[in-house]
């Protein structure tokens, strides 16, 4: 098998006394981008975001550009839409995804900051998220009787400086007349891959998926979304089509990043295998 691409997306979230960080970075062979953003460790409100291009492919400059982000705006769910409406030109797509990915980051090491962010118990945090995410996904449409409770599903260790940290990689090979493409997701909470086969179009011959560690019972289930995906062309395929697929609030929100993922790098390399 040769290698077509590969490409890393790691994220990391720290903290002082005041203050909440989020760096997200991509690499590949030919880009490196690294994105940050600050905030406020109460309010989440968003004091500083900035992105820099360190390597580029041909039509990308280089360089550190700050990110103007409307007034009052977090580090939350609300902000990825504002950062979705300031970044709308097609050469901001990476630099909206960094951004995005800092967000996330910042939702999933909220678990750290319970008292700074006004919850008077884990119990009412738990209580909170049940809450937005009723009929979000697998794990909260179905809970087990035998789920921990997410405060004492998560490791225990009271995190000082570094909150949560995420890894994503991605890799797409040529094997003969097929293209070989896997995606590895693994975070503070999370384990799962997803194994493809295509064909030269793009056509998805095979689609494998894997969870090795996850918070709830049904989260191993999301298993079964990998035949609904066999048939379908993996290149331009869009988001809300991989959403349907793998199952709305049947899925899971990190299977459907992972092979939106790679499905983009897919439909980046199409005419290069």
């Amino acid at each position: 098998m040769s290698p077509v691409i590969q490409a890393n997306v790691s994220i990391s979230v720290s903290r002082t006394e005041e203050e909440i960080c989020a760096r997200a970075v991509w690499l590949d062979r030919a880009c490196e981008m690294a994105a940050e953003i600050v905030a406020d460790i109460h309010t989440f409100v968003i004091s500083e975001a900035w992105c820099e291009t360190l390597k580029a492919p041909d039509g990308m400059q280089t360089g550190l550009r700050t990110i103007e982000l409307p007034e009052k705006a977090t580090c939350y769910i609300e902000g990825k839409k504002q950062v979705s409406a300031l970044l709308k030109a097609p050469q901001d797509r990476r630099i909206r995804y960094l951004l995005h990915q800092c967000i996330n980051g910042v939702i999933q090491a909220e678990t750290y900051t319970i008292p700074e962010r006004g919850f008077r118990s884990f119990e009412e945090y738990n209580l909170f998220w049940d809450e937005v995410e009723k009929d979000g996904c697998r794990m909260y449409s179905n809970p087990a009787p035998e789920d921990l409770r997410w405060t004492d599903y998560v490791p225990q260790y009271p995190r000082r400086r570094m909150l949560f940290t995420r890894n994503k990689n991605f890799e797409v090979r040529a094997c003969g007349k097929e293209i070989r493409g896997r995606g590895c997701f693994m975070d503070s909470y999370h384990e799962l891959y997803v194994d493809c086969v295509f064909d030269a179009d793009t056509v998805i011959r095979s689609f494998e998926i894997t969870y090795e560690r996850a918070p709830g019972k049904a989260c191993f289930d999301n298993r079964v979304h990998g035949e609904e995906l066999i048939g379908r062309k993996a290149a331009g395929m869009s988001g809300r089509d991989i959403v349907d697929t793998l199952g709305r609030s049947q899925g899971c929100y990190h299977l459907v990043e992972i092979t939106r993922d790679l499905f983009g790098l897919m439909s980046e390399q199409v005419g290069k295998v």
